[in-house]
């Protein structure tokens, strides 16, 4: 899906890729491209509307002391409410498997 990445100073233009196994953003400014497992690496997504999607990651290396960081982006289109409750179903499967 298309979407800008929100940042304080400026974002980026690029795509969001969403599938069981992970999410991707894909975009020209190669700096602010990511890749995330959703069985380590995301720890949930939010909307607050149809356009707006956050996704909430731990990055850097595995460890007690790691912290979330959320990545804010504006969608082109609206979100597909039953891709986002499979995406959330997904996160809430990992969570009990990890349990």
């Amino acid at each position: 899906m298309p979407v800008k990445q929100l940042k304080t100073f400026g974002g980026s233009e690029g795509e969001l890729f969403l599938s069981p196994e992970q999410i991707v953003y894909r975009t020209d400014a190669k700096e602010q491209a990511r890749a995330w497992r959703m069985d380590s690496e995301v720890e949930s997504v939010w909307s607050s509307d149809p356009y707006r999607l956050e996704v909430h990651v731990y990055e850097g290396s595995e460890g007690a002391f790691r912290q979330p960081k959320v990545y804010k982006f504006e969608l082109k289109k609206p979100l597909d409410r039953e891709l986002y409750r499979r995406l959330k179903q997904r996160l809430y499967a990992l969570e009990r498997e990890r349990y």
